[in-house]
């Protein structure tokens, strides 16, 4: 029995208020305010006959002199935990939408925003306590913070959030923003947007408070054109974008952000500083120019739309080498240091294929493709390894900032070990830690993607197919074998590995048929060591393509006819049932594990009733 005893409350409201006054016909003014706030609190009481408060207990209980010192007092432990929340939404906005002369269309909208938002946490755990007289006993905190051996063998350690903690989380925004178009008979429209952001997010240098994000556009009704005469187009609008968008990471911050702690040495509390102050820190800022068309043809039959677009994206937040004389010399701080560039492409096209009395067929198509490119940033893997397992953390200069990085495979060697190509191309089993033998293999995010959707009905039948296809990615197999064994560290001497270690180096001239290096266990060999296997692991022979085609949805659903309905007393019904995830054909045999591939499908039915 467990003897926890639990204990929640929860409270949330929310206030809205809302006012429209109408100036004149074309002219209107509207504001809104939204309240938030939300209480949620939480007790726990582990009686002192539970498992769990026995054995911290026991945990940390020393030895003195042959005696058990319990350093954690007898008596039930008492956990409390409260949350608030409160936010507020103002808004405000002047709304024009006038037509002149039949012809010329203006629309206007010019307004603010104010926002607040502010989250607290506290939570406490007693030791020793007594639910009837509310107290709890004395603590050696020095000691119990400080961490020392116990009985149970094994390392006795709070840490603060053992004892109490405080947070304290406070956003605030104010924005002012406006946006007008330009009609002129429905042919021709000029449209533009502005908007200023303050924030406590950023930094504290005033250049940076004051940049405004802003965005131009237009667009050409070209079939409305007196010389356009095209029977079978029903809609052709050409349009065009310029602008510059902005994001803000929050957490991220201007000033020093450090967390305290009580020191087990001297007492007292003490900092540890997690970044310096930022008074620099502003928008990652995206310029964004695109091109695009819709169309609708043959009596809408067929409709779709393409664009073409590049972003450009500066002061983007990435890691940066920390400052040796100020105390950072071995830790990556976030700074606005980087760049990246996107381009691509979207296109999708509906269609209605059959449209019958009884029968139709409709049919979605969509694809998309992008390429990523970082263009700057100040920032080096210090540590070969963290290449491989943090890529976003430290890209590469022209790369994708996805990025999949390795050593170029050089086959084995005659005695059976794992080799790599260097920089100038030659083998070697040892260099490994050189950075400039780590090359880029790829990209983990897909480069085009999309999907096709075919629908038919028949009747009171609706059937429905959803594929979807992903290619230009990578992947890193990670059903590998593993050619050390007995780790000393480890909990087996035989290690579950993939299938493919029986084909394993054994012999001199293995190495012409085989990639598998030789097995090594730990005491049996001295050319036994951690890095063959992340020299054999990390190399481009595992690095896949991901590329797939998925049939992630089919849908059949069965409409009951209406006078059914009417005499059930329903408004409609249906039954449908539906197969998820149903298949995934990868490009690359080997890397249908990691893209689900072998997961099972699932099925869901279900009546659907409205009354």
């Amino acid at each position: 029995m467990s003897r926890k005893l639990g204990k929640r409350k929860e409270f949330s409201n929310r206030t809205y208020a809302k006012l429209n006054v109408k100036i004149t016909p074309w002219l209107n003014y509207d504001a809104m305010f939204q309240y938030e706030y939300g209480v949620n609190r939480y007790q726990r009481l582990n009686e002192l006959d539970s498992y769990s408060t026995r054995t911290t207990i026991n945990k940390f209980a020393s030895n003195s002199d042959g005696s058990a010192v319990y350093n954690l007092p007898k008596g039930d432990i008492y956990y409390n935990h409260n949350h608030f929340s409160n936010s507020y939404n103002f808004r405000q906005q002047l709304n024009l939408n006038k037509t002149f002369q039949e012809k010329h269309q203006i629309t206007w909208i010019v307004g603010s925003e104010t926002r607040h938002s502010k989250l607290e946490y506290n939570d406490q755990t007693r030791y020793g306590y007594d639910s009837d007289m509310l107290t709890s006993q004395y603590l050696n905190q020095p000691l119990l913070t400080g961490g020392f051996s116990g009985l149970m063998n094994s390392w006795a350690y709070l840490n603060n959030s053992d004892l109490a903690s405080q947070q304290e989380l406070v956003n605030r925004f104010v924005s002012f923003y406006s946006n007008a178009a330009y009609s002129y008979n429905n042919k021709y429209t000029l449209s533009g947007s502005i908007r200023w952001d303050r924030s406590n997010l950023w930094g504290t240098n005033s250049k940076y408070q004051n940049k405004p994000l802003w965005s131009v556009g237009a667009n050409w009704n070209v079939n409305r054109e007196d010389f356009f005469n095209v029977e079978w187009v029903n809609m052709l609008k050409l349009r065009t974008s310029y602008g510059i968008g902005g994001n803000i990471a929050k957490d991220a911050a201007p000033y020093l952000t450090a967390s305290y702690y009580t020191s087990s040495l001297v007492g007292g509390v003490y900092g540890n500083i997690s970044s310096p102050p930022n008074p620099d820190l502003r928008w990652e800022k995206t310029t964004t120019i695109n091109a695009g068309a819709d169309f609708s043809l043959l009596n809408n039959r067929l409709s779709g739309s393409v664009d073409v677009y590049k972003k450009k994206s500066v002061d983007l937040l990435a890691n940066q080498q920390g400052t040796p004389t100020e105390g950072f010399g071995y830790n990556t701080l976030a700074f606005n240091n980087g760049s990246m560039e996107n381009k691509g492409f979207e296109l999708a096209v509906q269609a209605d294929l059959v449209r019958g009395k009884n029968f139709s067929w409709n049919a979605g198509f969509l694809l998309g493709y992008n390429k990523n490119k970082v263009t700057k940033i100040n920032v080096e893997a210090p540590f070969y390894v963290l290449q491989f397992d943090y890529p976003q953390e430290f890209p590469r200069v022209n790369n994708a900032f996805n990025g999949i990085y390795s050593y170029k495979w050089a086959g084995l060697n005659d005695q059976g070990e794992p080799q790599i190509y260097d920089v100038d191309g030659n083998k070697t089993a040892e260099d490994y830690t050189n950075m400039d033998n780590i090359h880029f293999s790829g990209t983990t995010v897909p480069k085009y993607s999309g999907s096709i959707m075919n629908g038919f009905s028949y009747k009171n039948f609706d059937l429905s197919v959803l594929v979807l296809y992903a290619g230009g990615h990578k992947v890193r197999n990670t059903n590998i074998p593993k050619i050390n064994m007995a780790d000393p560290y480890g909990s087996a001497m035989i290690s579950v590995t993939s299938k493919d270690i029986r084909n394993r180096w054994k012999q001199a001239g293995d190495e012409n048929k085989t990639d598998v290096p030789r097995l090594l266990f730990y005491g049996n060999s001295p050319d036994y060591s951690y890095y063959r296997e992340s020299v054999y692991n990390y190399s481009d022979i595992h690095v896949l393509d991901a590329s797939y085609v998925k049939i992630n949805n089919i849908s059949l659903a069965y409409h009951l006819p209406s006078e059914w309905c009417n005499k059930l007393k329903l408004g409609s019904a249906r039954v449908q049932f539906n197969v998820e995830n149903l298949k995934t054909f990868a490009f690359d045999k080997k890397a249908e594990y990691m893209l689900g591939a072998k997961e099972k499908p699932t099925f869901v039915g279900g009546v659907y009733l409205s009354f």
